[in-house]
């Protein structure tokens, strides 16, 4: 009985562990936005977004969550996240030109407007 008693113990452990967590992730998330008027939130050098658009059709679709590491360090082929008209659009890098790029969704036909290193 003691053995059952101990590993309930631990999982509760864990459970109160994790709810500590996300409320931690919470209150930071509405901080961010609320507070600081920041359009996304950065934790701990990423954030969370969803996918709205079929443009990545294959490689990532509608609904589907995605968790965006904030770097400079961008190359050739890698999927980024980037702000233009008000809105944030993930599409990948197919050339860079010293401080754009030009991305395009995977299931588009045509290339996107450059984007800034600054978007």
């Amino acid at each position: 009985m003691s053995s059952i008693k101990k590993s309930l113990n631990s999982i509760l452990n864990i459970l109160v562990t994790i709810m500590i967590i996300l409320l931690f992730v919470s209150v930071i998330s509405n901080f961010q936005t609320s507070f600081l008027g920041k359009k996304y939130n950065n934790i701990f050098g990423y954030a969370l977004f969803e996918i709205k658009t079929a443009s990545m059709s294959g490689t990532m679709e509608i609904n589907d969550w995605i968790l965006v590491k904030i770097t400079d360090d961008i190359k050739v082929d890698d999927i980024i996240t980037f702000e233009q008209d008000g809105s944030f659009t993930t599409h990948r890098v197919i050339q860079i030109y010293k401080d754009a790029y030009i991305t395009k969704g995977d299931s588009n036909t045509t290339t996107d407007v450059p984007v800034d290193k600054s978007q």
